[in-house]
C-alpha cells in the first residue's frame, strides 16, 4: 500500500511525462514518436524504481539492527542503479524505435517530480502554519 505522499508523487510523474510528450510534439514534430515511446518506456522504469525505493525505506526502517538496515537499503540501491542503467542501454541504445533522450527524460521524472512535490508540501505545511 502506497502513502498520500507516495500516491501524489506517482501523479506529479504521470503530468511531468505527459508535459513531456506535448513538448515533444510541439518542439520535435518529426521524433515525437520515438520521444513519446522514450519517455513511456523511462517514465515505467522511474514508477518501478521509485517503488522499489518506498518497498527498500520502508523495510529498512523496521530491521531492529542498524548494520542490517544500512546493508540492505545500500543493496536495494545498487539494484535500483543496475536496473536504471540495463534500461538506459537496451531501451534507449539497442532499440531503433525508442529515443536516447525520452528515455533520460523518464528517468530523471522521478527527480523532478520529488522536487515539484517538495514543493507541494512546503507551501501546504507553510499554510497549514499560519492558519493556526
Amino acid at each position: 500500500m502506497l502513502s498520500p505522499l507516495a500516491k501524489r508523487m506517482l501523479a506529479v510523474m504521470a503530468v511531468v511525462a505527459l508535459v513531456g510528450c506535448v513538448v515533444s510534439f510541439v518542439v520535435f514534430p518529426t521524433l515525437a514518436i520515438s520521444i513519446v515511446y522514450g519517455i513511456t518506456a523511462g517514465t515505467i522504469v522511474s514508477i518501478f524504481r521509485f517503488w522499489l525505493l518506498e518497498k527498500s525505506l520502508t523495510k529498512s526502517l523496521n530491521y531492529t539492527e542498524p548494520t542490517k538496515s544500512r546493508v540492505y537499503a545500500s543493496v536495494t540501491a545498487f539494484v535500483r542503479t543496475i536496473g536504471t542503467i540495463a534500461a538506459l542501454f537496451l531501451l534507449g541504445m539497442q532499440h531503433p524505435t525508442i529515443n536516447l533522450f525520452g528515455v533520460i527524460y523518464g528517468v530523471l521524472n522521478m527527480q523532478i517530480a520529488a522536487y515539484i512535490c517538495g514543493m507541494l508540501v512546503g507551501k501546504e505545511s507553510k499554510n497549514t502554519n499560519q492558519g493556526q
